[in-house]
């Protein structure tokens, strides 16, 4: 493909992307000339034979040696070396690295930047911010309490005007953990307005709820399964929706991925998140905020506010992969 503006900087991943949104930042900068860019995906990796995997059950049982780490720093510096040294690296979720391995990769670029798409309550990096050029992260808080540059995460996909909202329905689609009492109670409101509305639980452990769901009617709208949703599936159900359900995690204010895919299928979001206020998007209109308004049918029957481009630009993926390679 030919660019106008060919940047010759070379730039790489480095990721484990489980749900896919991740390749869309090598996307955007091959769109936006970079053509020398490039993506280990972490989550690609796999024991090169039975052998491997065998040694790791025996390291694990038997030692603390992480052999399955070993095995995939390796496969990153067999790549990394098959494409050479570049200008840029950037690592999101860096937690799973030691500093040890930081280092390494310091040598194989002139800027090395993290992202942390994550709080620091989950995913703990303080040790290793000092090794970075360059730190960002999508928390508030943490951006405050760890003097951090606060970046929140992108929308992926361009606006796509929706209307014909006429009917009511609420999805969401969520992992097996502490939220899930939330959830309970968060359909119990939507019953007692008569909106419909499907929950999907994502987790291996979550399997077992299916069996409750026999005799807990409450369950009856959940669809328990252990099978992670790829991008595709998962945007096909939110496009058969009227809103989407986002329900944070403890101690997390980053906005999260969910939300930037209301904004793009002009979806109705109800959130947990309190901060969502304080952004250029929000319009009270498409955005209900739980625990500061009640959950009312009224909610659902006025009409999305469609937003200027103005109230989002800063969030297109364009304006976030320009913000952090400094391009």
């Amino acid at each position: 493909m030919n660019y106008k503006n060919k940047n010759p900087q070379k730039i790489l991943l480095i990721s484990f992307d489980h749900w896919g949104y991740d390749s869309f930042i090598v996307d955007s900068l091959r769109q936006n000339g970079v053509e020398d860019s490039h993506h280990i995906k972490l989550s690609d990796f796999k024991y090169p034979n039975i052998f491997e995997r065998l040694k790791n059950v025996y390291y694990k049982l038997f030692t603390r040696f992480d052999y399955k780490y070993y095995l995939r720093e390796q496969y990153i510096l067999k790549l990394l070396n098959f494409y050479g040294y570049q200008d840029q690296i950037l690592l999101i979720n860096p937690e799973t690295f030691t500093p040890k391995f930081i280092e390494i990769l310091k040598k194989h670029t002139k800027r090395l930047i993290a992202y942390q798409y994550d709080s620091m309550h989950r995913n703990n990096t303080r040790h290793l911010l000092e090794k970075f050029d360059k730190v960002f992260t999508f928390d508030i808080q943490d951006s405050k309490d760890y003097h951090i540059e606060h970046l929140p995460n992108y929308m992926y996909l361009p606006i796509m005007k929706n209307e014909n909202n006429t009917y009511n329905h609420v999805i969401s689609i969520s992992s097996y953990d502490e939220r899930f009492p939330q959830f309970i109670e968060i359909s119990r409101k939507l019953n007692a307005l008569k909106i419909s509305h499907t929950f999907y639980i994502v987790g291996k452990k979550s399997v077992l709820k299916n069996f409750e769901k026999l005799w807990n009617k409450e369950l009856k709208i959940f669809v328990f399964t252990g099978k992670k949703f790829g991008l595709k599936s998962l945007l096909s159900l939110y496009k058969n929706s009227s809103a989407i359900l986002d329900v944070l995690r403890n101690n997390q204010t980053g906005l999260s991925f969910r939300v930037f895919e209301a904004l793009s299928l002009e979806k109705k979001l109800i959130t947990t998140n309190q901060s969502v206020k304080m952004y250029e998007f929000y319009n009270p209109t498409n955005i209900l905020i739980l625990g500061e308004e009640e959950l009312t049918e009224d909610f659902f029957l006025l009409p999305y506010a469609h937003l200027n481009q103005q109230n989002y630009a800063s969030f297109e993926l364009q304006s976030w992969i320009k913000k952090v390679f400094s391009l």
